[in-house]
């Protein structure tokens, strides 16, 4: 086994073999003083809405889903650990077993949890208009026109509200 380390504790450690101390510290400054911004910003628990954070089985039909905990360890869950999310929203919350941070559902399980917002899995590369092996990508017609076409997941709040958003 070898430790596992935060993206500021990695980081600390090769600013220390580079004798860059200053411009880690300069760094984190900067990243701590937004993230407390954008905190301060937010509703109270309570107030906000049920999200899911899922993408689907791109090697099937795309009628099964893989949904998360979006506070889940890992570099791409980093922005959701760093705004303090947790299950207290997740409307996958009851539908994860415990001890998972993940699990695989279809569309009439999305439709049972029904989140306010769902948040794409690795929906920015659909951004960025090419994936990694330089395949073309649209997020209005490769992810949302799909959600909103499908008979089951058309149904979700989230979709029929235009909250499916890229994260």
């Amino acid at each position: 086994a070898y430790p596992y380390y935060t993206l500021y504790e990695g980081t600390e450690r090769v600013a220390a073999v580079f004798q860059q101390e200053a411009r880690y510290s300069a760094l984190k400054a900067v990243h701590d003083e937004l993230r407390e911004e954008i905190r301060s910003r937010l509703p109270p628990v309570e107030e906000r809405p049920s999200f899911g954070y899922m993408n689907v089985n791109w090697w099937g039909s795309f009628d099964t889903a893989t949904i998360m905990r979006a506070n889940a360890p890992g570099y791409q869950n980093k922005v959701f650990r760093d705004l303090e999310f947790d299950d207290s929203n997740n409307a996958f919350a009851d539908i994860i077993p415990d001890y998972e941070w993940s699990t695989q559902v279809d569309f009439e399980g999305l439709l049972e949890a029904d989140p306010e917002i769902i948040v794409w899995r690795n929906g920015y590369n659909f951004l960025t208009g090419v994936d990694f092996n330089g395949k073309q990508l649209d997020w209005e017609t490769g992810i949302v026109g799909q959600l909103e076409s499908d008979t089951i997941a058309g149904e979700l709040q989230a979709v029929k509200n235009g909250r499916v958003l890229p994260g």
